[in-house]
């Protein structure tokens, strides 16, 4: 575990939509909102084609264009979407849906993002916040194996699936109010960026549906000033097997499994029940919990 306390933390938000709160009718994209610069206008099908095989966030499918805009200084990407399919006036479909991508090298910064939101005004609707998914590296400077390690040690919050995907794992069902991605960032930056990063890089990924989030946050200034602590423990958390684990185990079969493994072996091989798995058996990691706790704690994605 020694090698494991030289990590440290980067949160960011990597992506942030937004949807007219009302019906404004259909709408022209303007050709500038805040610093991005409008490049091109095509139809939403073309995306799907290429996205078909791929679990990344796609815009809303109700719609049948895409504006596309890039940010003049960082080229970070933005998107609306707009002009509804088979739109009838009784359909609570938003007028459009504005979308705000980040790159590893230029975070998603709430100015900008900010700047836009108000240039977007013009269009005669208010914004809402429909979509945000926050980034939590896990940075360090030696090969530890860090995603391997953190997947062991996760626990999703209640009724989550998982899924596995290349060498992301999933955690939660699509359409979940939060979902957690947890991948190798530095794989994904070389083979899909071709950006090659010294640093063994983890990202675990809350995507977040704000809506079905009830109680939440509603507006651009909510999200900026939010305390993220809030997620821990209720979605996520990492978890270590105690002393009472490892004394009917053993260190090694105890260690070698993710943290729903070592829950199935205990209920099946020693007969324990499911429902004290969480609380009998296990305690915060002393390392990736603390870290946590303390990065989310401090992060504002609006500082000032």
């Amino acid at each position: 575990m020694s090698s494991l306390k030289q990590t440290k933390i980067n949160i960011s938000v990597d992506l942030a939509a937004f949807s007219s709160a009302i019906n404004i009718g259909e709408i022209t994209p303007p050709q500038q909102m805040g610093e991005y610069q409008h490049n091109r206008n095509y139809l939403l099908e073309e995306l799907n084609k290429k996205k078909k095989n791929q679990n990344t966030y796609k815009p809303c499918h109700y719609f049948k264009m895409i504006a596309e805009y890039f940010h003049s200084k960082t080229g970070n990407r933005a998107t609306i979407c707009y002009k509804r399919k088979n739109f009838k006036e009784k359909d609570l479909i938003p007028s459009f849906k504005v979308t705000f991508e980040s790159s590893y090298t230029n975070p998603l910064d709430y100015t900008d993002v900010e700047k836009a939101v108000k240039d977007l005004k013009c269009l005669g609707a208010d914004l809402r916040v429909s979509v945000i998914h926050l980034a939590i590296d896990f940075v360090n400077q030696q090969p530890i194996k860090l995603h391997e390690k953190i997947c062991r040690r996760i626990k999703p919050g209640k009724k989550s699936t998982f899924k596995e995907f290349d060498t992301t794992h999933y955690y939660g069902y699509p359409s979940s109010a939060c979902t957690l991605a947890v991948y190798r960032k530095t794989k994904q930056l070389h083979e899909k960026k071709k950006i090659i990063i010294p640093e063994d890089i983890c990202r675990v990924e809350i995507r977040m549906r704000i809506p079905r989030l009830k109680n939440f946050v509603s507006s651009l200034e909510d999200v900026g000033r939010f305390n993220w602590l809030w997620f821990y423990n209720r979605h996520f958390s990492f978890h270590y097997p105690n002393h009472k684990t490892l004394g009917r185990i053993g260190k090694k079969q105890a260690t070698k499994k993710t943290i729903w493994e070592l829950r199935d072996f205990m209920v099946k091989k020693i007969g324990i029940t499911p429902s004290n798995f969480y609380r009998d058996y296990l305690r915060d990691h002393s390392v990736l919990a603390t870290l946590t706790i303390k990065a989310l704690d401090k992060f504002r994605w609006h500082s000032k």
